[in-house]
């Protein structure tokens, strides 16, 4: 089953495949533009998801926290895998803000060279200063895979 992430990734693969192929510069912008959009629409995606994931998985937390609390036992490690979860959402709620402000502050820019964007939208996308590394999949990285 393909995720929407994936989904909107290959529009944007397609939409940088097929840019080239066209001889009007405006045609090409106007595709380098659309493969920006689905990145973004990815990214969102995944945002999306990871917060859905978190929300079941704290409602599970907190009925495990619950239990032990109800029946005397020891909680400790249970309360404080709930804090981690409710922490991680909390921070998934907030990159989705951030990615779309940036969608947002995206919409309007013009101007790029097409080379730039689609080496962007192939290797990496950067928002504010992060970069948000691909590997040969399209997907992030894991922070394993990373160089700090």
């Amino acid at each position: 089953m393909t995720s929407r992430a994936e989904q909107y990734r290959r529009y944007a693969r397609q939409c940088l495949e097929i840019a080239p192929t066209f001889q009007d510069e405006e045609a090409r912008a106007t595709l380098l533009g659309f493969a920006h959009a689905w990145l973004r629409l990815a990214h969102l995606a995944l945002a999306n998801r990871q917060i859905a994931e978190l929300a079941v998985q704290i409602a599970c937390q907190r009925e495990i926290v619950k239990y032990a609390l109800e029946r005397g036992q020891r909680s400790e490690m249970a309360v404080s895998l709930l804090d981690a979860l409710e922490g991680s959402l909390r921070l998934f709620e907030k990159h989705r803000i951030f990615s779309l402000s940036c969608s947002a502050a995206n919409n309007g820019q013009q101007g790029k060279s097409p080379g730039s964007e689609a080496g962007a939208i192939l290797g990496f996308a950067c928002h504010g200063g992060h970069r948000d590394e691909l590997n040969g999949n399209g997907r992030p990285l894991s922070p394993q895979q990373r160089d700090f």
